[in-house]
C-alpha cells in the first residue's frame, strides 16, 4: 500500500488531477480486453500521470526511494526506413501518433477513444477508425 504521505509528495509533483486513486479510476488500469476474469481484482495501488520528463524524474525518484514498482508502457523502436514501430501494449495511441507527428510521420489509425485507448487495446479489437486504410 502506498501512504497518504508519499501520494501528498506526487501530487505536490503532478498535480492533484494526475494522481489516482479511487477504486473506479483504479478499475480501469486493472484490466484490458484479454478473456483473463477480472475476479480476484488485480487493482494498481495508484495511478499517476506525469505530463514533462520532469515529473517523470521526480516520481520516480520517489518510487525509488520507497521501493514501489511502476510499469510504464514505453515506444520502443520505431523504424523509419521500414514503417513500422515497436511499442509495449500499454502506450495511448495519443503518444503513438504524436510521437510519431514529431518524426514527421503520419500513424493513420484513429479509434473513437484515440486519447485514451491503447495501443494493445486496438490491436486487439481490431480498432481502426475511419482512416485505417490510409
Amino acid at each position: 500500500m502506498i501512504s497518504n504521505e508519499i501520494k501528498d509528495e506526487i501530487r505536490a509533483i503532478v498535480g492533484e488531477e494526475n494522481v489516482l486513486d479511487s477504486n473506479l479510476d483504479l478499475f480501469s488500469y486493472s484490466y484490458d480486453s484479454s478473456f483473463v476474469p477480472l475476479l480476484p481484482a488485480n487493482k494498481p495501488h495508484l495511478a499517476v500521470r506525469p505530463l514533462t520528463t520532469e515529473e517523470v524524474s521526480a516520481v520516480m525518484k520517489i518510487a525509488y526511494e520507497h521501493e514501489i514498482i511502476v510499469v510504464q508502457p514505453q515506444i520502443i523502436e520505431l523504424d523509419e526506413r521500414n514503417m513500422m514501430i515497436n511499442t509495449e501494449p500499454g502506450v495511448r495511441t495519443i503518444d503513438l501518433y504524436n510521437y510519431c507527428a514529431a518524426k514527421g510521420l503520419f500513424y493513420p489509425p484513429d479509434p473513437a477513444g484515440w486519447k485514451f485507448s491503447t495501443i494493445g487495446g486496438n490491436v486487439a479489437e481490431n480498432a481502426g477508425g475511419m482512416r485505417a486504410v490510409k
